[in-house]
């Protein structure tokens, strides 16, 4: 059997393709394979599934971003309702903003809990046994959507509610 033996090269950039005529005159056996060239395109390929996936879970923090906002909006009757009772009750206009801020704060905090915590398990289960590549999570990335989330819950929500701070206790429980 012929003997094989494998080896690698490495050369400057540009350099490559001077040092490959040398040696195959040197060695008429050799063989060259431009692993260079394949490990590019499967980076290349890699950086679009990673884009890919990073658009997709933008879209889907997105999404959930709106129903958790549209929920938000369709209780505003009952905010309003809430916001009347806390005036009635002697709450002064900042006591409302703080208590419904501390409520969206906290809101906006559990769904983006809940949102990570299934958005990594999909994306482990995907890259471990789709792609088959090591799973690796960025905290900075994490953190940023985290309190993006709650940033745009506490901001919703009060948008939502704040038309309830300037009614009237007595004409809102006339009206009712």
């Amino acid at each position: 059997f012929p003997l094989s033996y494998l080896g690698l090269m490495k050369a400057q950039p540009g350099e490559d393709r001077a040092v490959q005529p040398r040696l195959v005159a040197a060695f008429p056996e050799l063989i060259f394979l431009p692993v260079g060239d394949a490990l590019e395109t499967f980076a290349r390929l890699l950086s679009s599934v990673t884009t890919a996936v990073e658009v997709i879970g933008g879209f889907a923090v997105i999404s959930g971003t709106l129903v958790l906002a549209g929920a938000m909006i369709a209780g505003r009757r009952q905010r309003e309702a809430d916001a009347m009772v806390m005036k009635v009750l002697g709450a002064t206009r900042g006591n409302v903003v703080r208590a419904y801020l501390i409520e969206y704060g906290l809101l906006g905090l559990l769904a983006a809990l809940l949102a990570t915590g299934l958005g990594l398990a999909g994306t482990w289960a995907f890259v471990e046994f789709v792609l088959e590549i090591d799973f690796w999570v960025d905290p900075w990335l994490m953190a940023a959507v985290i309190i993006g989330t709650i940033a745009l819950t506490v901001v919703v929500g009060t948008a939502s509610t704040w038309s309830a701070l300037s009614v009237r206790p007595a004409r809102f429980l006339r009206d009712e």
